[in-house]
C-alpha cells in the first residue's frame, strides 16, 4: 500500500552510508549496493583484493565453510542457462569476473536499515534501480539523498504480476479419473526482469505447482517468457498462483464435459492418506500425513450442496443467480527439502534460515533474525516461541530485524511463506541451545547439577527447592565476568534448514456469490476456508493472513487491474482507476481448522500466500456456477461488472434492443 523510497544518509567525515530502505530482504540489496557501484577496473580489484589477505582469507574461510559441507547439492547444479548465456554473450564471463571482483575488493558495503516498510508481498523484494542511483548520488555528492515514490510511479513501475496466459488441455477417462494435463504457458516480465529473480524462477515454480494436489499420470509443460513495455514482474504474494486458477477453473470444465459435479471430480483425483507417502509427478514429496482430502471432505461438509442446490433453484425462478465455487490446493510453505530441487537444482543449500540468540546483561532475551517482517507479526510469534522454550514472559523477549550490522546473513529476506515454518523452526531451536547454555552456567552458581533445575518465570531453581534460585541477570553477570575482555554474552547461532515431514500448507476454498444481472455486480454472501497448516503458534496471526489473502485475491476478480490501451499506454496511475476492495466489499470469512500432526517438532506451515492462491479460482467458479444457465463459459480472471454483462449477454441483447428501436 505504502510507496517504495530511499534514504542514503552519508557521513561526510568518512564516507560512510547508511542505507535506509524499503526492502524485504535487507542484506541482498546491502550486497547488490556494493557489487553494481564500486566503478575499479578489474585489474585494480585485484591488486586490491591481493594487498588485503585477511580479507581474502576471511573470503576463503567462508567460502570453504559454505562449500564443503554442500559439495553433493552444489554438483546437482543445472549449469545449462548459465552455459547458454555465455555461449549467447561472450562478455558476460568477463562481466561476472568484475562484479565478483569489486565487490570483494570493496573497502566497505554500506549498512542497509530497514524498518517499517509499509507493507510488500514480495514488491519490496527485488532490487529497486532507484536505490542504485540514490545510493550512488550520495557517494557522489558526498551528502545524504532521499527518494520517495509517488503514487502514480508505484503503479507503474513499482511492480506488476499475474500477467499470463496458459493454454491447457486435459486428458481424462469418462468416469472422471484424470491422467494428464498439457499446458502451454506465455508469461509477461514487462520490459526488464526483475533483480535477483528473475521471472524465469517463477514460470520454475508453476510447473511444478500445477499438477496441484491431484494424481497425474503424465504433465507437460511449455514456457515463453515475453518483454513488454510494461512494469517488472515481481513476486507478488504466491507468483505461481494462475497454475492453481487454471487448474481449478478446468476441473469445473471438465466435470460439466463428464456431467459430475465440481466436488465428485476433485474427491476422485485428490490425493488420499492411504496413499502417501508419494511424490508430485513434477518431483516433490507429498507430506506424510497430511492430505487436501481431509479440507475438501470438511468443507464440502460445511458447503450444505443440497441445501444450496434448492436454494439456486428458487432464486432462478425469480431473476437472481447464485452459485458456488470450490479450490483446493496446497502451497509450498516452504514446501519439501527436495522442493528447491525440482524449480532448481543444487540451490537447497542456500535456504538455510539464520537466527541468533543473545542473553542481554538485564537477563532479558534479543533474537535476531534476516527475515523483514512487515505486517506478518514476526515480533508476536517469534518472541512466543523464545518465551516458551526459555520460561520466560513474553515482555522479556526482543525481536531485531532489518539492519544488516545486526542481524544475521540471509540473502532471502522475506518471502515464500518461510517466516513461520523456517524462521519459527530457528527461533525454536535457538531458543534452546541457548536454554541448555544458561541452565549450564547456573548449575555452577548454584552448585546442582542441570538435570535437577527448573526454569519459573524466569526464576531458575532446583527442582522441589524454590528457594535455592538464581535469576537470568545473575548468569548473565558471571558470564560478563568469567569472558571479560570478549562481548560476555551467552549467544547461540544456528543455521536452520527445516525438517522433512513435508512443508506444505493445505486448504479447501468455497466461495457462494449472487450476481446481478441488471448491474453486474457481484455480491459475497458466504466464504469458507478450510485449513491444514501443522501446528498453529498463534491462531489470531494465522487467521489474519488468511483473511488478508482472501480479500486480495476478491480484488484480483473484481477489482484489481493495471490496464494498458490498444497503444500501450497505462491506464490505472491512480485509485480512481485502479480499485481496490474495501472492508464494506469484503464478506465475513468463516476459517476452520484442521492441525494434523507431525514428526516433525517443529510442525509450522506458512499461511501468507494461500488465501491468495486460492480465492480467485473459488470465486471464479461461483461466478461461472451462478450463470451457468445463461451458458456463460469464463475463461479470464478479471471480472469487473461490464464483463460481466458482457458473458451473460446482457449488453449485446441491449444493445440489439437499441439498434431495433
Amino acid at each position: 500500500m505504502e510507496t517504495r523510497g530511499a534514504v542514503a544518509e552519508i557521513d561526510p567525515t568518512t564516507g560512510a552510508v547508511t542505507f535506509h530502505a524499503t526492502t524485504q530482504a535487507a542484506h541482498a540489496l546491502r550486497w547488490y549496493l556494493a557489487m553494481t557501484t564500486n566503478k575499479e577496473n578489474v585489474r585494480a580489484s585485484v591488486r586490491s583484493l591481493a594487498s588485503n589477505r585477511e580479507r581474502v582469507k576471511k573470503f576463503y574461510q567462508g567460502a570453504k565453510s559454505v562449500v564443503a559441507p554442500n559439495l553433493d547439492e552444489l554438483k546437482k547444479s543445472d549449469s545449462g542457462a548459465g552455459a547458454y548465456q555465455m555461449k549467447r554473450d561472450r562478455s558476460t564471463p568477463f562481466r561476472l569476473g568484475r562484479l565478483f571482483a569489486n565487490t570483494l575488493a570493496a573497502d566497505a558495503f554500506p549498512r542497509v536499515v530497514a524498518q517499517d516498510i509499509g507493507g510488500a508481498f514480495g514488491s519490496k523484494g527485488p532490487v529497486n534501480r532507484e536505490d542504485i542511483a540514490v545510493f550512488v548520488a550520495a557517494k557522489k555528492l558526498n551528502r545524504s539523498v532521499k527518494w520517495i515514490e509517488d503514487r502514480s510511479e508505484n503503479l507503474a513501475d513499482g511492480g506488476h504480476a499475474r500477467e499470463e496466459q496458459l493454454t491447457i488441455s486435459v486428458a481424462c477417462s469418462s468416469d472422471g479419473e484424470i491422467q494428464g494435463f498439457k499446458v502451454d504457458l506465455v508469461m509477461d516480465q514487462g520490459a526488464y526482469p526483475s533483480v535477483p529473480i528473475n521471472t524465469g524462477l517463477f514460470a520454475g515454480i508453476m510447473r511444478v505447482m500445477m499438477p496441484g494436489t491431484y494424481r497425474l499420470k503424465a504433465f507437460q509443460i511449455d514456457t515463453t517468457v515475453v518483454a513488454t513495455n510494461k512494469g517488472r514482474y515481481v513476486a507478488y504474494r504466491g507468483p505461481w498462483a494462475n497454475e492453481t486458477w487454471v487448474r481449478e477453473r478446468m476441473l469445473d470444465v471438465v466435470a460439466r464435459e463428464l456431467g459430475m459435479s465440481p466436488t465428485d471430480l476433485r474427491l476422485k483425483n485428490v490425493y488420499t492418506r492411504e496413499q502417501l507417502p508419494s511424490a508430485m509427478i513434477t518431483g516433490p514429496d507429498m507430506d506424510k500425513e497430511m492430505t487436501a482430502k481431509v479440507t475438501l471432505d470438511k468443507a464440502i461438509e460445511l458447503a450444505d450442496l443440497p441445501a444450496f442446490a434448492a436454494a439456486k433453484t428458487a432464486a432462478e425462478a425469480e431473476g437472481r443467480y447464485l452459485g458456488v465455487g470450490f479450490c483446493t490446493f496446497h502451497e509450498a510453505a516452504p514446501g519439501p527439502p527436495n522442493y528447491s530441487d525440482a524449480i532448481s537444482p543444487g540451490v537447497g543449500f542456500a535456504l538455510a534460515e539464520p537466527i541468533d540468540t543473545v542473553l542481554e546483561p538485564d537477563g532479558t532475551v534479543t533474537v535476531k533474525t534476516q527475515q523483514m517482517p512487515h505486517g506478518q507479526s514476526h515480533e508476536t510469534t517469534y518472541a512466543q516461541l523464545a518465551a516458551d522454550e526459555l520460561g520466560l514472559p513474553l515482555e522479556a523477549i526482543t525481536v531485531r530485524w532489518g539492519d544488516t550490522d545486526d542481524t544475521p546473513f540471509g540473502i532471502l529476506g522475506t518471502g515464500g511463506s518461510r517466516g513461520g515454518p523456517m524462521g519459527g523452526g530457528a527461533v525454536k531451536f535457538s531458543s534452546r541451545e541457548l536454554r541448555q547454555l544458561i541452565l549450564e552456567e547456573a548449575a555452577d552458581l548454584l552448585e546442582a547439577s542441570v538435570g535437577d533445575l527448573q526454569i519459573t518465570n524466569g526464576n531458575i531453581h532446583v527442582a522441589g527447592v524454590p528457594s535455592i534460585t538464581t535469576s537470568f541477570a545473575d548468569v548473565a553477570a558471571a558470564v560478563a565476568t568469567k569472558k571479560a575482555g570478549t562481548d560476555g554474552q551467552l549467544t547461540t547461532n544456528i543455521r536452520y534448514m527445516g525438517e522433512g515431514d513435508g512443508g506444505w500448507a493445505i486448504a479447501t476454498h468455497v466461495c457462494f456469490v449472487e450476481v446481478d444481472l441488471t448491474t453486474g455486480f457481484v455480491t459475497i454472501p458466504r466464504y469458507i476456508v478450510v485449513e491444514d497448516c501443522g501446528q498453529m503458534i498463534n491462531p489470531a496471526i494465522v487467521e489474519g493472513q488468511i483473511r488478508g489473502g482472501v480479500a486480495q485475491g476478491i480484488g484480483a476478480v473484481l477489482y484489481e487491474k493495471l490496464a494498458y490501451d490498444n497503444e500501450a499506454n497505462f491506464q490505472a496511475s491512480t485509485y480512481m482507476d485502479y480499485l481496490i476492495p474495501t472492508a464494506m466489499e469484503i464478506p465475513e470469512i468463516e476459517i476452520h481448522h484442521i492441525e494434523t500432526p507431525s514428526a516433525a517438532e517443529a510442525n509450522y506451515r506458512g499461511v501468507g500466500e494461500g488465501g491468495m492462491i486460492a480465492a480467485p479460482a473459488a470465486l471464479t467458479n461461483a461466478i461461472e456456477d451462478a450463470l451457468a444457465s445463461k451458458g456463460v463459459k469464463i475463461r479470464e480472471q478479471h471480472l469487473p461488472p461490464t464483463r460481466i454483462l458482457e458473458l451473460a449477454g446482457v449488453i449485446a441483447e441491449a444493445n440489439r434492443v437499441d439498434q431495433q428501436a
